[in-house]
């Protein structure tokens, strides 16, 4: 790997982990603020996905594959949990 790929590659890793922090984050303020105003951290975390997607479409796409990754194993332990 080039040293131009592993920039891209360290900037994709480090746009999914702070999406995923993001997405944490207003999960967890949907649950502490629901008493007083309504929240939906689904629409926030599809809001900033459509973003990514507008600005650098390729980027956006090559998240998508890496978090497709994720996904299948996050259903494998969902499933093994059952």
């Amino acid at each position: 790997m080039s040293g131009g790929d592993a920039d891209i590659a360290f900037s994709i890793a480090l746009i999914i982990l702070l999406g995923l922090g993001a997405a944490i984050f207003l999960t967890w303020l949907e649950s502490v603020t629901e008493r007083w105003v309504p929240i939906a951290s689904l629409l926030g975390v599809m809001a900033i996905g459509f973003v990514i997607l507008e600005k650098s479409e390729p980027i956006a796409h090559l998240i998508s594959q890496k978090l497709k990754k994720l996904w299948v194993f996050a259903e494998l332990l969902h499933h093994a949990r059952r």
